[in-house]
């Protein structure tokens, strides 16, 4: 997710999460955006989600 530039951050901030929740709603992002904003005082700009499936050769 990218947050906005600040005082503090003028390229703002970029984080990485993983292992978040499968499948999220859009409930649950929107949710989570808001967390986001309130922890870093900025808005979130861009937020990519990407999910990953693990494969084994058993």
């Amino acid at each position: 997710m990218a947050i906005t530039p600040d005082g503090d951050h003028p390229e703002g901030l970029n984080r990485v999460f993983n292992n978040l929740v499968a499948q999220p709603s859009d409930e649950q992002i929107a949710s989570f955006q808001t967390i986001l904003e309130g922890l870093a005082g900025g808005t979130v700009q861009e937020a990519t989600l990407t999910t990953a499936t693990t494969l084994t050769n058993e």
